[in-house]
């Protein structure tokens, strides 16, 4: 058992009953480490579908667990219409257990956004800035589009960076999860950070290695045409 399965399991070992925000406290610890795990989930997911029913053991937990994902954790009120039609749906026979597995499937995706966004991260961080070879006699043209290119790679990296925080932030407040998200935000957030992954800076990176290809051959061209001066002196 990996140490995140063991922490749910701890998690699962207190029988007695809580709220659902006092059951996000108890669990955004193990959430945040979740980080590191992209292969078991759907197991995880089940080990908080466990823990679950043994707190959402009465119908004011299920209506909290009801209004975490549609409202977020800043209320605990409800409209007598949204009352009446909530009471109609957990009177269905599974109706419960269905809420608790939309609960426990929004913290996996939470816990799995997290996830590609430190993989994002990763890969700025990755890409280095290459000098090219530079000769005294040197094209400026190139190099002077080399250094632009240099700059717009960095700005992008930068908007990307500005952009995984401000994501990152609707996700956690502090070290817990936003009261504010709902079920609804991610889809929407989950669609962003794909954006943001998938766009990088790949043409400009490929523009980097013409333009020292262009440098180096030039390079060579000019220590060719040296040689054959020299050869005809």
């Amino acid at each position: 058992m990996s140490t995140i399965d063991s922490d749910f399991s701890n998690v699962i070992c207190i029988n007695e009953p809580t709220t659902i925000s006092e059951f996000e406290k108890e669990i955004s610890k193990q959430i945040a480490s979740m980080s590191k795990m992209t292969e078991n989930l759907h197991d995880i997911e089940e080990l908080i579908v466990d823990a679950l029913k043994r707190r959402c053991n009465d119908r004011k937990t299920i209506m909290h667990a009801h209004l975490r994902l549609k409202n977020g954790a800043t209320t605990c009120t409800m409209t007598l219409n949204e009352l009446a039609e909530l009471s109609e749906t957990i009177a269905f026979k599974g109706a419960a257990n269905s809420i608790i597995k939309r609960l426990a499937n929004f913290y996996v995706r939470i816990a799995a956004l997290q996830n590609q966004i430190q993989h994002a991260r990763q890969s700025v961080e990755k890409t280095q800035h290459h000098e090219p070879f530079i000769h005294e006699n040197s094209n400026h043209a190139l190099l002077s589009a080399y250094e632009k290119n240099e700059e717009t790679i960095r700005e992008k990296h930068q908007q990307n960076q500005r952009e995984l925080d401000q994501i990152m932030h609707s996700l956690f407040l502090e070290s817990e999860i936003h009261p504010e998200l709902t079920e609804n935000d991610l889809p929407a957030l989950e669609t962003q950070v794909q954006h943001i992954s998938q766009r990088g800076c790949a043409v400009q990176e490929l523009r980097r290695l013409k333009i020292i290809e262009a440098l180096l051959e030039e390079t060579q061209c000019n220590k060719l045409l040296q040689e054959l001066a020299t050869l005809t002196k």
